[in-house]
C-alpha cells in the first residue's frame, strides 16, 4: 500500500494503525503537496522499484477554506482551493495514468464534496470548484481505455 499526503504526521498515524491491525501488510508512505506540479511528478520515480507501478489509484485531496460570499473570499483562498481541488487532482492524474495505461491497471477512483451536486447559500467558491472536479469525474470515466 502507497499513501501519500501533505502531512507526513498523519501518514505516519495511518501507517501505524494499520500495521498494528494487520503487521503482514507492507507499507509506504509519502509527503506530497498536490498544489506542487514538480513534487507531484517526483512522486513515482521516488517510490522503491516494487511500488513504481500503480494499478489503483484514489484521489481524494481536497479542501474548503473561506466559505463566505463571494464577495467576501479571499483571493488566496481561492487560489489555495483551486490549486488543491483542481490543479492538483488533475496532476496527480497526469502524472500516474500514463503509466496504469500501459500496463492496463487503469483504475481510478475519485473522491469529491457532495457540494459538487448540491448548492449552499453562502459557499459559491467552493460549489463551482467541487462543480468542475464532478464533471471531470463525470468525462473521465466516459473516455477511460481510450
Amino acid at each position: 500500500m502507497r499513501f501519500s499526503s501533505k502531512e507526513n504526521r498523519s501518514l505516519e498515524q495511518l501507517k501505524n494503525e494499520l500495521l498494528s491491525e494487520n503487521p503482514s501488510i507492507r507499507i509506504h508512505t509519502h509527503q506530497l503537496d498536490v498544489r506542487d506540479k514538480s513534487s507531484v511528478d517526483s512522486l513515482v520515480p521516488s517510490l522503491p522499484t516494487e511500488l513504481k507501478e500503480i494499478d489503483i489509484l484514489i484521489n481524494n485531496a481536497g479542501l474548503a477554506i473561506g466559505m463566505d460570499k463571494i464577495e467576501d473570499i479571499s483571493s488566496d483562498a481561492i487560489d489555495t482551493m483551486i490549486d488543491t481541488n483542481v490543479k492538483g487532482l488533475l496532476y496527480v492524474t497526469q502524472s500516474i495514468l500514463p503509466g496504469m495505461k500501459e500496463r492496463q491497471k487503469d483504475h481510478i477512483i475519485n473522491i469529491g464534496s457532495v457540494s459538487g451536486k448540491q448548492a449552499y447559500a453562502k459557499w459559491q467558491c467552493i460549489l463551482c470548484i467541487q462543480a468542475c472536479c464532478q464533471r471531470y469525474f463525470e468525462s473521465f470515466t466516459s473516455r477511460v481505455g481510450e
